[in-house]
């Protein structure tokens, strides 16, 4: 997944220490960019704003995370899902005789209509693209 990809080359930048093997990546983000020159770097004004934006959106972060299917919903370090994921089908009704699949493109994943919707989500959103384009400069050499 993008972000996760986002957060890792981020973590890479900073010389983080970090399981590089785990997909639990941009769960980590609130906490490991919050720094005041990073919030600087990324157009924040008053580094309070900054703070409060990624203490608040630390859950979206989360559930972003969550999309993947080897992290479970809710599962502290992450886990197999054998439930709704971004990529594959899954199981939602099995019986001695029939397995009914459920596909990707047709779950409502609710968390893409609160980032539609919720003013939060959508600065998670806008977060995302200020990240990308910005992020030779927050994270230069």
């Amino acid at each position: 997944m993008a972000t996760e990809k986002l957060a890792k080359a981020a973590f890479m930048a900073l010389g983080m220490q970090y399981d590089w093997y785990s997909h639990v990546a941009f769960s980590l983000v609130p906490r490991q960019l919050k720094r005041r020159d990073i919030g600087h770097a990324l157009g924040y004004k008053k580094f309070d704003a900054y703070q409060s934006f990624l203490s608040k959106a630390a859950p979206l972060f989360r559930e972003i995370d969550e999309l993947h299917p080897a992290i479970g919903p809710g599962t502290m370090g992450g886990g197999p899902n054998d439930g709704p994921n971004t990529e594959y089908p899954w199981v939602i009704k099995a019986t001695q005789d029939t397995v009914e699949w459920r596909a990707p493109a047709d779950h409502d994943f609710g968390l893409l209509n609160r980032l539609r919707t919720n003013r939060d989500a959508a600065r998670v959103l806008q977060f995302i693209r200020i990240l990308l384009d910005r992020f030779e400069t927050v994270f230069r050499p």
